[in-house]
């Protein structure tokens, strides 16, 4: 339950919440809470909005104050989940840190794969500037269909990063949910042949955090 969390804050208003099987663990959000104390990053992009796009917002706040500046962009599939997730940082005042924003999953060609994953290609590119370049980024998303995926494809989250790379700055850390999962594993396999990622390993916290940096 979210009252596990080790922030107070979050531990009282997410008292009531599960976290662990939709969303990332309470261990792994912990775990994200540490990373963005250690690394100070300056944005934070995440893939897969809900419960960990409150508590990024807060870590955020917590490391550079009560500001005008969007922390947090994060990329979700489902609108209706984009929707709540919008919703719980209004009710938490943390709604201007955050930028939601709601991309279909389709078929497309990233990196010579054919694979499923994000529609970024107008949504995205129109709203968020290429002068950000991003810092610190989570992947828990997208949620693949059933029986996702096809033998020999990656899953849908291979094309996450591929699809941002422009926006990234070199050195950047990513973590990948679920990483102790045979597609996840696949996707980290994967990543590890691109010239512009350096996959570091998988933490074992929650569920597993592939964890890596943008070279």
């Amino acid at each position: 339950m979210g009252s596990a969390l080790r922030d107070p804050f979050l531990a009282e208003q997410l008292a009531n919440v599960e976290l662990g099987e939709w969303t990332l663990s309470v261990a792994s959000l912990n775990f994200v809470e540490i990373e963005v104390n250690r690394l100070e990053p300056r944005a934070v992009l995440e893939f897969g909005a809900g419960v960990s796009t409150v508590c990024l917002a807060h870590y955020m706040k917590k490391v550079h104050g009560n500001s005008d500046r969007v922390f947090v962009h994060t990329v979700e599939q489902n609108p209706q989940f984009a929707e709540k997730a919008v919703q719980q940082l209004k009710s938490l005042g943390l709604n201007k840190y955050v930028h939601v924003l709601h991309a279909p999953v389709r078929q497309q060609l990233i990196e010579g794969k054919q694979t499923r994953c994000y529609d970024l290609s107008a949504s995205f590119a129109q709203t968020v500037p290429k002068a950000i370049q991003f810092d610190f980024l989570v992947i828990d998303g997208p949620v693949g269909e059933p029986g996702a995926p096809i033998p020999g494809d990656p899953s849908t989250r291979f094309g996450t990063l591929p699809l941002v790379r422009s926006w990234v700055k070199p050195g950047s850390s990513f973590l990948l949910d679920d990483g102790l999962r045979d597609t996840e594993l696949g996707v980290a396999k994967e990543w590890s042949k691109l010239p512009y990622l350096q996959v570091d390993g998988v933490r074992l916290v929650g569920r597993g955090l592939v964890s890596g940096k943008f070279r």
